[in-house]
């Protein structure tokens, strides 16, 4: 059954699903495009760390990687899922996060050393922890 008007009410109560449907790229993709072209004038050693609401199958993560190192690629493996976890109420307790949208982002001036996923904080994406050394 097409999902009509009577449904929607019940949408809302489903965070994840209701997010999935109602994300809208365009105002993202349009900041992280003036971050790049910031970041390319840049000099200096940087990191950038977030959420940025994407998968490694985004166009954009490719435009990202394209400037800077994913220190998560680089100094970890798996598939590293940080959003959602099981604070949301639709998840039970033992489905682990399904995508990693945080990132932690690196100028050429670093090398990344570990990465690892936190703890849970209350959030409902899980903290990324990045150990970073500064190449000469």
């Amino acid at each position: 059954m097409p999902i009509g008007a009577s449904r929607l009410p019940q949408l809302e109560s489903h965070y994840i699903l209701q997010t999935a449907l109602s994300y809208n790229s365009s105002a993202r993709d349009a900041e992280i495009t003036r971050l790049l072209a910031r970041l390319g004038a840049e000099p200096y050693p940087y990191v950038v760390a977030g959420d940025f609401n994407m998968s490694e199958d985004a166009t954009t993560y490719s435009k990202i990687a394209d400037t800077m190192g994913d220190a998560y690629r680089e100094g970890s493996s798996g598939w590293g899922g940080t959003w959602p976890i099981s604070i949301v109420e639709e998840l039970p307790r033992f489905v682990p996060p399904l995508l990693r949208v945080d990132y932690i982002w690196r100028s050429e001036h670093f090398r990344t050393v570990e990465v690892r996923r936190g703890p849970r904080l209350g959030s409902d994406h899980l903290p990324l922890y990045a150990e970073l050394e500064l190449c000469n």
